[in-house]
């Protein structure tokens, strides 16, 4: 598929899929707007847990390029190992926040510049954990279900 002048928001693009969704996006000629919390090089820093930060970043693509064709959201965290009465609730907390309520701001950010573009596209990366349930990592399934809802309500 040609991507030329395809502006493409990716988040999570300092290693794994985000990484390579971003380098693939590039390699077919599309431009890339990608962060990543650490900020390595070629990634904006961009904190999920934020609206300001979310917001920022998406009217500074907008501002930049004129649009935003796709979002490609493969930012997440998954640091809850082991059954949940041992899980610290502080942790739940932050991988709802980055996991779930991350990519509601993204999308809150991005969709009304989306929705004025008649081929744009949403990819948001969830895990099977979206629809089978992990008993060792609870808030990350947790947030994968929801993060499934929500995409869910978005498309309809």
């Amino acid at each position: 598929m040609d991507l030329r002048g395809a502006v493409v928001a990716v988040t999570g693009a300092s290693r794994g899929i985000g990484l390579a969704v971003a380098r693939e996006l590039e390699r077919r000629g599309a431009t890339v707007a990608a962060s990543s919390r650490s900020g390595v090089e070629g990634t904006e820093v961009v904190d999920l847990r934020h609206d300001g930060a979310v917001a920022t970043w998406v009217s500074s693509i907008v501002s930049e390029h004129g649009r935003i064709d796709a979002v490609v959201h493969a930012a997440g965290v998954a640091e809850d190992p082991g059954p949940p009465e041992g899980l610290d609730p502080g942790v739940f907390a932050r991988i709802i926040d980055v996991n779930l309520a991350g990519t509601f701001r993204l999308l809150h950010a991005a969709l009304p510049h989306l929705k004025r573009r008649e081929d744009a596209r949403i990819v948001v990366v969830a895990s099977r954990a979206a629809r089978r349930a992990h008993p060792l990592l609870s808030a990350y399934s947790a947030s994968k279900f929801g993060t499934l809802g929500l995409c869910q309500a978005v498309a309809r």
